[in-house]
C-alpha cells in the first residue's frame, strides 16, 4: 500500500519522426508525458519547442459534439437508465469502431444536421409567435370588423391594441387628451376589449409609447387589409402550418437519432486522437533530434523498452529516477483490503509523490463514522446488496468499483452498529414484540442515553484528531525532518492530552491524580511548543511571539483552539444517527395508521408505505452519512498533516473518458 515508484522516461527520436512517437506511445498506453523541462539559459537556446497543428482535430471535434448535441435529442442512449445516471465510458470493440468511423462523414452530416435544427428552430419561433396572436385575440375571431394592415395607409399608421373593458368605458375621454390619434374599440369579448388606432406616420412610434403607458397592450397586426375573423383564421393556419413544419422535420432528425451511438463513438476516437496531437506540443528538439519526457510506473518499464523496441526501434529511451523537483505524477495502488479508500484520497487530491499514502489510514475511521450516521441493522444489509450488486455492474471501472466496495464497508458497519443499538427499520423490532420486550429497554439505546452517546462521538473525535497527529509525526519523520517530527506533532502528544486528563480530573475527586498528570503534561507540552514554533522567525522576539500564538492555532501546526472546535465537530455523529431513526419511527407510525384507519386495503398501504418510506430514508441518510463522514476526513483528518496537490498519472492514450474499447 504506497504510492507507485515511478521512472523518469526520456525518448530521443529523429526530429524528421518526432510527430509519430505520441502514435506509438498512445498505442502502448504507458507513459505519463510531461513537458520537456529547461533548466538553464544554455538548454534554452539549444532546444526549440514543437507544435502541432490539431485545427483539424479540433473543428472535427466541435463539429462531432455538434452533431451528438442534436441527436440526442431525438434518440435514447442504448446504454440502460443506471449507466445514464453514472457516467461511464462506452464499451466498444475495434470492429465497431472502425464501421463507426466509416458510417460517419462528418463534414457532410454536420450541415445537415445544423440545417435540420435550424428549421425546427424557427418553425417553433413562429408557432409560438402564432400561438401568442391567437391568445392575444381570443373571443375576436367572430368580428368581421375591417382591419387595416399596420403599412396599409399611405400617410398613416394603423395598430391594434388590447385594454380593460373598464378602461375602454373612459375610451372616449382618452381620445380628447391624445392628439394626433384616433381611437376605435372594435369589440369585446371577456373582460378585454380590441381597439384600433391610426395616427400619423410621422407621430406613430409616439403615440405607441404613450398608449403603453396608459395600459394599452399591443397586438400584432396583419400584413395585408383584413377583417378581425380572418386575420384570427389566418393566425390559425399559420399556427398549424409551422407545428407541421416542425414535426416534419424533428420526423427527420428522428430518422437520424440512431446514427447517436457512431457519432459518440468518432467523437471519442478523434478526441483521442486530438490529445495524442497535443502532446507533441511538448516535445523539443534540436537540429537534428526531438525529445520528449514522461514517467512509467517502475513495475511497466520492462514492458515499455520491449513495446519501444518492437514498434519504435529507431528511438533511444534513457530511464532514471525523478529529481527532487520534478513535477511527478502520481498513482496509487493499494492491497485489496484498502483500495476502497483510495475513492477518498483521490476524491479529495492525491498526494505529493515523495509524501506518504493516507488511504489505509483513514479506512476504519471512514467505515465506523458512516455506520454511526446510518446505524440500522435492516438498511445495513439492503444496502449491502445493492452495493454488492453495483460494484460487480461496475468491476470494470476501478473508481465505481471502489466507490460501491467502500459503501460495502459502511454497509456492514451500519449493520453492527445497528445491532449494538437495536435499531432495524428504526423502532420496528420494539413494535414487533412489543413495549416490555427487551428490544424496547435495550441498554444502548441512543435515544434513551443521548448523553452517553455524546461522550462516545466527542471520544471518538479526541482520537480521530490524535490519530491525525500521529499521521503528521509519521509524514515529516519519513520525510527525514525528524525535529519537525518532535516539534510539530510530538509535543502536541503532551499539551493535548494533558488538557483532556487535566479536564477529566475535575469531574469527581477520585480522578483527581490523572488530573494532576494531566497539568504537568500540558504544562511540559505548552513551554515546548512555545519555544520551537517560532523557529524559524530571526529575532528573539518573533520566536517568543509566534511560539505563544501557535497554543491558540492561529499560526503554527495545530492549535488548542483548533482542537476543540474540531473535536465538538464530531457531536454530528450523533445528530446523524438520531436523524435516521427518527425519519424511520415516524415512517413506523404513518404506516400504522394507514392499516389500522383503512380495512382492506390497509395492509397493502402499509406494506407501501414501509418500503417506499424506508427507502427514501435510506437513500437521504445514506446520502447525509457519507458526506458528514467524508467531511471528517477532509476537514478534521485530513487537516492536521495532508498536503493535496499532485497530478494523477494518465498514461498517454490510455485515459480516454469516452469510449473504452473491450476488444
Amino acid at each position: 500500500m504506497a504510492i507507485d515508484p515511478v521512472l523518469k522516461v526520456w525518448l530521443i527520436s529523429p526530429a524528421s519522426g518526432a510527430e509519430e512517437v505520441p502514435e506509438h506511445l498512445a498505442r502502448i498506453g504507458l507513459v505519463h508525458v510531461s513537458e520537456v523541462p529547461r533548466s538553464d539559459a544554455e538548454h534554452q537556446e539549444a532546444l526549440r519547442s514543437l507544435s502541432a497543428d490539431t485545427r483539424a482535430i479540433e473543428t472535427r471535434v466541435r463539429k462531432l459534439a455538434e452533431c451528438l448535441d442534436i441527436l440526442s435529442q431525438f434518440h435514447r442512449s442504448a446504454r440502460d437508465l443506471l449507466s445514464n445516471l453514472i457516467p461511464t465510458p462506452i464499451e466498444t470493440t475495434h470492429k465497431a469502431l472502425e464501421a463507426a468511423l466509416q458510417a460517419i462523414d462528418v463534414e457532410s452530416l454536420h450541415p445537415r444536421l445544423k440545417e435540420l435544427a435550424a428549421r425546427r428552430a424557427a418553425a417553433h419561433a413562429g408557432a409560438e409567435r402564432a400561438k401568442g396572436r391567437l391568445k392575444a385575440l381570443e373571443g375576436f375571431d367572430a368580428l368581421g370588423v375591417a382591419m387595416p394592415a399596420e403599412d396599409g395607409l399611405r400617410w398613416s399608421s394603423a395598430a391594434l391594441w388590447l385594454i380593460p373593458t373598464k378602461l375602454a368605458e373612459r375610451l372616449g375621454a382618452t381620445n380628447s387628451t391624445l392628439e394626433g390619434v384616433v381611437l376605435e374599440a372594435l369589440g369585446n369579448a371577456g373582460s378585454n376589449t380590441l381597439v384600433a388606432s391610426v395616427a400619423l406616420r410621422e407621430h406613430a412610434d409616439q403615440v405607441a409609447s404613450r398608449l403603453r403607458e396608459l395600459g394599452f397592450e399591443p397586438v400584432p397586426g396583419p400584413e395585408r387589409n383584413t377583417t378581425v375573423a380572418a386575420y384570427v383564421q389566418a393566425i390559425r393556419e399559420e399556427f398549424k402550418s409551422r407545428e407541421a413544419a416542425a414535426r416534419e422535420v424533428e420526423a427527420e432528425l428522428s430518422g437520424l437519432g440512431p446514427l447517436r451511438t457512431q457519432v459518440e463513438l468518432v467523437l471519442g476516437h478523434e478526441e483521442n486522437a486530438l490529445e495524442t496531437a497535443r502532446a507533441v506540443s511538448k516535445m523539443a528538439a534540436t537540429g537534428r533530434a526531438a525529445v520528449m519526457v514522461g514517467y512509467v510506473r517502475a513495475r511497466e518499464a520492462e514492458v515499455l523498452k520491449a513495446a519501444m523496441a518492437r514498434e519504435m526501434p529507431e528511438v533511444s529511451l534513457v530511464l532514471e529516477p525523478p529529481a527532487a523537483g520534478d513535477n511527478v505524477p502520481v498513482s496509487l495502488t493499494n492491497k485489496a483490503l484498502f483500495r476502497p479508500a483510495q475513492f477518498l484520497v483521490e476524491m479529495f487530491g492525491l498526494p505529493s509523490y515523495n509524501a506518504f499514502d493516507p488511504s489505509a489510514f483513514l479506512m476504519l475511521s471512514f467505515v465506523l463514522f458512516f455506520g454511526i450516521c446510518l446505524g440500522d441493522a435492516i438498511y445495513g444489509l439492503v444496502m449491502l446488496a445493492m452495493c454488492l450488486a453495483l460494484r460487480a455492474r461496475y468491476r470494470e471501472y476501478p473508481g465505481l468499483r471502489n466507490f460501491f466496495s467502500l459503501l460495502c464497508y459502511g454497509a456492514v458497519s451500519t449493520f453492527l452498529v445497528g445491532a449494538a443499538t437495536a435499531t432495524a427499520a428504526a423502532d420496528l423490532p420494539a413494535r414487533v414484540f412489543g413495549s416490555q420486550s427487551i428490544f424496547a429497554n435495550w441498554p444502548a439505546d441512543p435515544l434513551k442515553k443521548p448523553v452517553a452517546a455524546l461522550g462516545i462521538a466527542l471520544a471518538l473525535g479526541i482520537a480521530n484528531q490524535f490519530w491525525g497527529i500521529a499521521m503528521k509525526f509519521r509524514g515529516l519523520w519519513l520525510q527525514g525532518d525528524k525535529w519537525g517530527a518532535l516539534f510539530d506533532a510530538g509535543l502536541w502528544f503532551l499539551l493535548l492530552p494533558g488538557l483532556v486528563l487535566l479536564m477529566v480530573g475535575q469531574v469527581s475527586p477520585e480522578l483527581a491524580l490523572a488530573g494532576t498528570v494531566g497539568g504537568w503534561m500540558a504544562a511540559a507540552g505548552a513551554v515546548g511548543l512555545v519555544l520551537t514554533q517560532g523557529r524559524n522567525e530571526r529575532s528573539v522576539v518573533g520566536k517568543v511571539v509566534v511560539g505563544v500564538v501557535s497554543l491558540y492555532g492561529i499560526v503554527g501546526s495545530y492549535g488548542c483552539v483548533s482542537f476543540i472546535g474540531d473535536t465538538l465537530s464530531y457531536s454530528r455523529l450523533l445528530a446523524l444517527g438520531l436523524t435516521t431513526t427518527i425519519v424511520g419511527m415516524a415512517v413506523n407510525i404513518i404506516a400504522e395508521l394507514v392499516r389500522l384507519d383503512i380495512a382492506v386495503l390497509g395492509t397493502v398501504l402499509f406494506l407501501v408505505v414501509m418500503a417506499g418510506g424506508h427507502l427514501f430514508n435510506l437513500l437521504i441518510s445514506g446520502l447525509g452519512a457519507f458526506i458528514h463522514a467524508a467531511r471528517l476526513i477532509f476537514v478534521e483528518f485530513f487537516g492536521r498533516f495532508y498536503e493535496p496537490g499532485a497530478q494523477r498519472f494518465a498514461p498517454l492514450g490510455a485515459t480516454g473518458s469516452r469510449i473504452r474499447i473491450t476488444g
